[in-house]
C-alpha cells in the first residue's frame, strides 16, 4: 500500500538527512586524512594508545610535525626521524642524556652538571668513549672539527693525509709499556722514524737497526751484553774521546780501548800502543811475545839495509846487507858461562892448539873483513 504523501514526504527528508550526514562524515574524515590540521588551542590526548597514541601515517617523505612556524620534526626517510633545526636536552638539574640505543648497544651524549664534563658514554658496556671538559676555561679544552681533527687549546692529533695521523706539537708517552711503549708492529724494510725531516732510524733487515745519518751520544753507548758476549762502550771524557771492549767477571783486565789516538789495555789502561809519528808505531811499555813462531817470531820483513832493532836509544842491532847482521856498537858477553881463560874442555887445557878449530869472519867499521881463530872447547 501507498503511504499518505504526508508520510512519504517525511520519510523522504528523514532519508535525506541520514545520507547527508553520511557524506559529511566521509569528506571531514578524508579531510583529517589528507590535508594539514591547525589548532589555535592546546590539544590532549588522553588515551594511552601506545606507539600509535599519535599517528601519522603517511609513509612519504618529510611527514611530520611543525612546531612554532620555525622548528620540525619528520619523516626524513625510511626508519629515520630528522629536523632542520637543532635539538637540545635541557635538563632543570642533574645531568642531561641522550641516549641511542640499537638491538645490541646504547649510548648517550651526556653533560656532568656536577663537573662540567660532557662526552660520550658507552651504557652498554660502561665507561667513556669521548670525555672533555670546559671547567675553568673560557672555552672547551678539546673539541673535534673540520671532520678530522682532535684540538685542545694548544694541541692537536689529526689526520695529515691518506693513513697519516700527526700532530703539530710534541708527543709524550708516560706509562711505561717496556719494550713495547713505542711500537712499530710493520715487518717491512725500512719501517722506522725520521726526524727533522733529515735524520733517520729504521730497520733495515731482520734484527738490525740503522740510521743514514751521523750517530752521536753524549753519554754511554753500550753495544751488547755484560757478560761472555763482551760489551763495547763508547763515551766522551775530560782526556778525549774512549772507545772500551772488555768483560766485568775477568776483572777489566782484557780492556781494550781508544783514547787520544791510542791503544789502551788493563782495567786502569796502564799499557798503550800508538803512532808516536809517520809510520812509527810505538808503546810506552814492555812487549813480550809469548808464542813460539820459530825463526819468524818477531819478523822484521823490509829487505833494505838498516832495518832492525834500537835498544836504548843508543844500541842497535840491524841488517847491513844480504845476511849480515850488524851493530854499531859493542857486544858484550856477561854471563859466567860464556867465557873462560883456558883452552880445552873447560878449561882444562894450558897450551894453545897448533891449529885452531875454525876462523869466524868479522868486519869493522870500514867493511875490511877479518877471520878470528876459535878454539873447541871440548
Amino acid at each position: 500500500m501507498a503511504l499518505p504523501l504526508s508520510e512519504a514526504i517525511t520519510a523522504g527528508q528523514t532519508g535525506h538527512v541520514a545520507a547527508h550526514n553520511d557524506i559529511h562524515d566521509v569528506v571531514n574524515e578524508a579531510a583529517r586524512t589528507n590535508v594539514v590540521n591547525t589548532f589555535t588551542s592546546s590539544q590532549t590526548i588522553n588515551v594511552n594508545g601506545g606507539k600509535t597514541t599519535l599517528a601519522l601515517t603517511n609513509t612519504t617523505l618529510d611527514v611530520g610535525i611543525t612546531i612554532g612556524g620555525d622548528t620540525n620534526l619528520y619523516r626524513g626517510a625510511a626508519n629515520i626521524l630528522q629536523t632542520d633545526d637543532q635539538f637540545r636536552v635541557n635538563a632543570a638539574s642533574g645531568n642531561a642524556n641522550l641516549r641511542l640505543k640499537t638491538t645490541n648497544k646504547e649510548f648517550s651524549f651526556f653533560s656532568d652538571s656536577g663537573s662540567g664534563d660532557f662526552g660520550i658514554f658507552n651504557e652498554t658496556d660502561g665507561g667513556s668513549i669521548a670525555r672533555w671538559s670546559s671547567v675553568g676555561v673560557s672555552t672547551v679544552d678539546v673539541q673535534i672539527a673540520d671532520n678530522k681533527w682532535l684540538k685542545w687549546s694548544d694541541v692537536n692529533l689529526y689526520r695529515s693525509a691518506a693513513n697519516t695521523l700527526k700532530t703539530d706539537d710534541e708527543f709524550a708517552i708516560g706509562i711505561n709499556g717496556g719494550k713495547d711503549t713505542l711500537a712499530l708492529t710493520d715487518t717491512t724494510v725500512d719501517v722506522g722514524i725520521t726526524i727533522g725531516g733529515d735524520t733517520n732510524l729504521y730497520r733495515s733487515a731482520a734484527n738490525t737497526l740503522k740510521t743514514d745519518d751521523a750517530f752521536s751520544t753524549a753519554g754511554v753507548t753500550t753495544i751488547g751484553s755484560d757478560g761472555w758476549a763482551g760489551w763495547f762502550q763508547a763515551y766522551g771524557v775530560t782526556t778525549g774521546c774512549r772507545i772500551t771492549y772488555g768483560h766485568s767477571a775477568e776483572g777489566g783486565d782484557n780492556n781494550l780501548g781508544i783514547r787520544q789516538g791510542q791503544i789502551v789495555f788493563g782495567a786502569p789502561y796502564d799499557t798503550n800502543l800508538y803512532r808516536s809519528a809517520a809510520d812509527v808505531l810505538k808503546t810506552d811499555d814492555e812487549f813480550i811475545i809469548g808464542i813460539n813462531g820459530g825463526k819468524d817470531t818477531l819478523a822484521l820483513t823490509n829487505s833494505t839495509a838498516d832495518v832492525g832493532l834500537t835498544i836504548g836509544g843508543d844500541t842497535n842491532l840491524y841488517r847491513s846487507a844480504a845476511n849480515e847482521l850488524a851493530t854499531d856498537d859493542i857486544v858484550r858477553f856477561n854471563a859466567a858461562g860464556t867465557f873462560q881463560t883456558t883452552v880445552g874442555a873447560a878449561g882444562g887445557g894450558s897450551a894453545l892448539p897448533a891449529t885452531p878449530t875454525k876462523y869466524l869472519k868479522i868486519k869493522d867499521e870500514a867493511g875490511t873483513t877479518f877471520v878470528v881463530p876459535c878454539y873447541a872447547a871440548a
